[in-house]
């Protein structure tokens, strides 16, 4: 029994040790080698398929027109093509002989990945997590990537979930910022955030893309609560604080425009709890608003009566110097408009005699023509009355001259020499309707240049009026100006000229 027993035992023996020996041969061979490489390679496609179901691609218009409105941070978080070979190099190490074997998987060239920052591996730079992704979805794609069998694939993967779970942190960092009803929380620090800006910069470009309008709605909500808090302090005095409205002293020069600037950046507000507190003294403000505009109503009123009243009075008092004009209208006589440029002693007697009635008619070129010239202006016309050269001195004749020739042109004896008479003395005359030939200056300028006495800007003109209230002289000019010829000139002003002409005068009686 015991001989049979062994002779079994042998026997069973023998057969393992043989199926042993067939099994080693069989999985070394060519049909056990494919099977295996056929199942790593559907496992492979399941895990990369998978990871990759969990992305999306950002599309390129969208991200193109993102990068240009971005262009000044478009370089950051990327790296250039050689900041790579490390990772690369260290793949190859691993894997020589897959590397030489023909069937290894064609290498990626750096323009279809980019690295990611805190990671080092490298991505698709459009590509991004889906919204929809959760972090338990991550999770199993990562543990799934152990079946990948391209290492390149695996790394890039590696770097994908990576940069994705950092992007769902920071979702989960903004969703923080709201409450249940996904309003905005009031007291959210700048800072905080100004560190979530911050870190959207450190994401590749489809990132930025996909997370700017969520910062930046971030960012919104944070504007608007410090415009509503900025806007409501401003209606109080320095020193107002947002908990402590109740106690602050409102500004006693608020007005309506602050007051509804305020209110609307509070009513724009979704914080129920927030525009209820910066509501809440509105009402004292109000009063305030309505107490300054009485007042300021008042004050408009009050200078709108005094600007009536003296508007009134300036209108009486204009009238009373109207009024108050003592004149004689003298027939006009221009010399510049008849070609005489130093004609104005003559146009002057001219416009005298003519008031008197005498000479009425007499051109004033001939009667240029006709007055008297001298080498010396105490005896005649001194120099050209008709032409302008020379321009140093003044082209004239006396009082002395000039009255004769008055005189004797018109047979008027009533023509009189009064140099040296007081202004008071030449008004007095006009006032009795007497016209008063004056010597003064061009324009009622200061004296210039003088000779034989006299200033080279000297003028001479007809005294035709006075006004007894404002002490202002009318002159009739007789070189017309933009087709003026009579000016009003205030008393001190023609007294001085009058005296540093020398008291020259001419009265036609």
């Amino acid at each position: 029994m015991k001989i049979k027993y062994r002779v079994a035992l042998i026997t069973f023996g023998f057969i393992v040790l043989a199926a042993g020996v067939a099994g080693v041969f069989y999985f070394q061979s060519e049909e056990y080698k494919s099977l295996v490489a056929r199942e790593r390679e559907r496992v492979s496609k399941e895990a990369k398929s998978y990871c990759g179901s969990l992305f999306e691609e950002i599309i390129e218009d969208d991200f193109k027109e993102y990068h240009e409105e971005n262009s000044d941070n478009s370089n950051e978080g990327e790296v250039v093509e050689n900041s790579t070979d490390s990772t690369e190099d260290t793949i190859v190490d691993d894997n020589k002989e897959g590397a030489e074997d023909e069937s290894a998987p064609e290498e990626e060239s750096a323009e279809e990945v980019i690295a990611v920052p805190l990671t080092g591996a490298r991505i698709d730079e459009l590509k991004v997590i889906r919204d929809d992704v959760s972090l338990d979805e991550l999770s199993s794609c990562l543990n799934k990537l152990s079946d990948v069998e391209d290492p390149l694939d695996e790394v890039r993967l590696r770097g994908e979930i990576a940069e994705a779970k950092r992007f769902l942190d920071l979702y989960v960092l903004i969703d923080e910022k709201y409450d249940e009803n996904g309003v905005f929380l009031d007291g959210v620090a700048e800072d905080e955030i100004i560190e979530i800006e911050k870190e959207l910069e450190t994401f590749s470009k489809g990132y930025k893309k996909k997370g700017i309008n969520r910062v930046a709605a971030v960012r919104a909500e944070l504007e608007k609560i410090k415009d509503a808090k900025e806007k409501t302090l401003a209606l109080f005095n320095d020193g107002a604080n947002v908990n402590e409205l109740a106690s602050a002293e409102v500004r006693a020069d608020v007005n309506r425009e602050w007051l509804n600037a305020a209110k609307t950046a509070i009513d724009i507000l979704p914080q129920e709890a927030l525009k209820e507190k910066l509501s809440s003294e509105l009402g004292r403000v109000e009063t305030q608003v309505a107490e300054n505009e009485r007042r300021a109503e008042e004050e408009r009123r009050e200078r709108e009566r005094i600007y009536r009243e003296r508007l009134e009075a300036e209108r009486r008092r204009q009238a009373q110097i109207a009024a108050s004009w003592r004149t004689i209208e003298v027939p006009y006589i221009s010399q510049n408009l008849a070609g005489v440029n130093n004609g104005c002693e003559a146009a002057s007697l001219l416009m005298a005699l003519n008031y008197k009635g005498y000479l009425v008619g007499k051109g004033l070129r001939d009667y240029a023509t006709e007055m008297p010239k001298s080498d010396d202006p105490s005896t005649g016309f001194y120099l050209d009355i008709f032409g302008a050269e020379p321009r140093t001195e003044a082209h004239w004749i006396a009082p002395a001259p000039l009255a004769e020739f008055g005189r004797n042109s018109s047979g008027y004896q009533g023509v009189y020499d009064v140099s040296g008479s007081s202004l008071e003395a030449l008004r007095d005359e006009m006032l009795a309707g007497n016209p008063v030939i004056i010597y003064l200056t061009f324009n009622f300028q200061n004296p210039i240049n003088y000779s034989r006495g006299v200033p080279s800007n000297l003028h001479v003109l007809v005294l035709s009026g006075y006004n007894t209230m404002t002490g202002e002289y009318r002159l009739t000019d007789p070189w017309t100006r933009n087709g003026q010829s009579q000016f009003n000139v205030a008393g001190n002003r023609v007294a001085t000229l009058y005296a540093q002409v020398g008291y020259r005068a001419v009265v036609v009686k």
